[in-house]
């Protein structure tokens, strides 16, 4: 849709969360109440990735994610919001041509031509470090996560309003603007294994 060859979509994506609606079936009807995956919000739900000004003003100064962090001190912060994907289980298991992981390599939806892009690990169109091990943070009144990179680093990610946050359908933004950030941590700066 871009104008530009698909790559191999391994690695080539941002932080993701999923947020699914209890009680609702694929097509987003009333499920029957004896039905685990929809009475867990896995039957209704989409995958929002982490998206942030690109521009050469923005947060990042233009860098993704790989390399915006080899320079950086603990607590660096990249503000953004999740964006709703237009991917959308439908029920069927299919292959991986069918998957929304190929959505990280064009526009944001809702935000296209824009200088709101992906924070990809390496590009859009370019597979960077791993992600990988995420964690919960189970401080009362936190909402956050924790997410690795096998570049020896690792970002928090805050929602202070999302919890108080309701919406009716899935598509848009979780938009909590300055409240969702990524507070970057570094425990490889500079030694060894750190290239």
């Amino acid at each position: 849709p871009d104008g530009t060859d698909y790559v191999n979509a391994k690695n080539v994506c941002p932080a993701r969360i999923y947020i699914g609606m209890k009680g609702k079936m694929e097509d987003g009807s009333d499920a029957p109440a004896d039905d685990f995956l929809a009475r867990n919000g896995l039957r209704y739900g989409k995958v929002y990735g982490f998206a942030t000004d690109m521009s050469s003003s923005g947060p990042t100064g233009g860098l993704f994610r790989d390399s915006f962090h080899k320079p950086r001190e603990n607590g660096a912060q990249v503000d953004g919001k999740f964006v709703a994907i237009n991917w959308m289980w439908d029920g069927v298991a299919k292959n991986f041509r069918h998957d929304g992981a190929w959505d990280f390599q064009i526009d944001v939806p809702g935000y296209e031509s824009t200088d709101m892009k992906w924070w990809n690990s390496g590009s859009l169109d370019l597979s960077g470090s791993k992600t990988e091990h995420l964690s919960p943070d189970t401080r009362p009144g936190m909402t956050a996560f924790i997410q690795g990179s096998t570049a020896g680093y690792f970002g928090m990610f805050l929602f202070d309003i999302i919890c108080n946050s309701s919406f009716s359908n899935l598509t848009g933004s979780v938009d909590v603007g300055k409240c969702c950030r990524s507070l970057l941590h570094s425990w490889c700066q500079g030694g060894p294994g750190c290239n």
